[in-house]
């Protein structure tokens, strides 16, 4: 007596091909992933970055524009970090502007081995409080 066939079951080729879109997707998600956190540690790093030049524009200021890379703690990990300043003296509208860069090789993240700088520049009149732009 001849067996019926049931029609309950998966081909293999089902499964194969649903075992590949998942797969696919699975690794779609993991690249977006990595993709997310590598840009979070740049974000970071340019953060701690605008810090530290933040750090360094106040200390200009309050040393009457005077700038010394060694008083300013260059953020951990920086490689190759370089301070430099600037001040332009007092123009017709009276203000005077202080500039701190830094400059520096990401150390990870989507822009590793990158050079990278970050400047904040404040300008002040002789009367007023200096304004971080």
């Amino acid at each position: 007596m001849p067996r019926s066939r049931s029609n309950g079951g998966f081909a293999l080729i089902e499964v194969l091909v649903a075992t590949a879109i998942l797969s696919a997707g699975c690794i779609l998600v993991v690249q977006a992933l990595t993709t997310a956190l590598k840009g979070s540690r740049t974000l970071q790093d340019r953060y701690r970055a605008a810090l530290a030049v933040e750090d360094a524009l106040w200390t200009m200021d309050q040393s009457g524009g005077n700038f010394d890379a060694l008083q300013v703690q260059t953020p951990d990990g920086f490689q190759n970090a370089a301070w430099t300043s600037r001040q332009v003296a007092a123009t017709a509208g009276g203000l005077s502007q202080n500039s701190v860069t830094l400059r520096w090789t990401a150390p990870g993240g989507a822009r590793a081995n990158r050079q990278e700088d970050l400047t904040l520049s404040a300008y002040a009149s002789p009367d007023e409080q200096t304004s971080v732009q």
